[in-house]
């Protein structure tokens, strides 16, 4: 039978509280695991999200996109990985020199002035 420890508060299961999450607190404090609950959420958010058919990708840029090209490029983006919907984060960073970087999944599309600059330095090298 699971004991409550000093300093934990007590659950009321009197409010309405999923006996779900009741029961899996309860489990989590049991194997005192308590610290990897953050871990734990983030994949359960991240399992919802693949159920869901919701693509997570961050644009990295120079110069923000319009909101013609932001649906432009969640259009195709949903279309490459048959997704329903598309989260897209933004971050500014100007050290890309022009263009942009789109970061999802296991992929990486670099369609920046550094990345080319990268690109054709790696070619010259290897000559």
């Amino acid at each position: 039978m699971f004991q409550r420890k000093k300093g934990f508060p007590r659950i009321d299961t009197e409010k309405p509280f999923p006996m779900e999450l009741h029961s899996f607190l309860k489990t989590v404090c049991r194997f005192q695991a308590i610290s990897e609950i953050e871990a734990i959420f983030d994949a359960y958010k991240k399992y919802e999200k693949q159920k869901n058919k919701i693509l997570e990708a961050k644009l990295t840029y120079v110069t923000k996109p319009n909101e013609e090209q932001v649906e432009e490029i969640k259009t195709a983006l949903k279309n490459k990985y048959q997704m329903k919907q598309v989260e897209l984060s933004f971050e500014e960073d100007p050290k890309l020199l022009g263009g942009f970087i789109i970061h999802t999944m296991d992929y990486e599309l670099d369609w920046s002035i550094r990345g080319k600059l990268e690109q054709l330095q790696q070619k010259l090298v290897r000559r």
